[in-house]
């Protein structure tokens, strides 16, 4: 015979399921890259064609490497590797900032400000 307890914990699980479904989706993986050197942006690129890009600035030198849908930091002329050692990133929001030489990857929507649509 199903009890009133019963009944609650399945609504609950139901619930948790609901709002770990929201999150996960959330998170979802990104389309473009965006490069920031010195707070500027350095180049835009789709990650969903591999590419290498080299950033050259006198003695600071990055390489950054697009692969399967993923970016990640390459090569690192500073001093620590912090930025090589964070690995690939491919979702929305995530980013690798190599601090010494004053790069940010970033990944993001379909457009610039992050959204996949606006509506009016």
């Amino acid at each position: 015979m199903i009890k009133k307890m019963d009944i609650l914990l399945v609504v609950f699980l139901f619930a948790v399921a609901g709002i770990m479904y929201h999150f996960a989706s959330e998170n979802a993986a990104g389309d473009v890259l965006y490069i920031y050197k010195n707070n500027k942006l350095y180049g835009t690129y789709s990650l969903k064609k591999d590419k290498t890009i080299d950033i050259n600035s006198g003695k600071q030198k990055n390489t950054v490497a697009i692969k399967k849908g993923k970016a990640m930091m390459k090569f690192s002329t500073c001093k620590n590797k912090h930025c090589i050692m964070h690995g690939s990133i491919n979702k929305k929001g995530e980013s690798v900032i190599c601090a010494p030489n004053k790069i940010l990857l970033k990944i993001v929507g379909k457009d610039a400000s992050g959204y996949d649509a606006v509506s009016e």
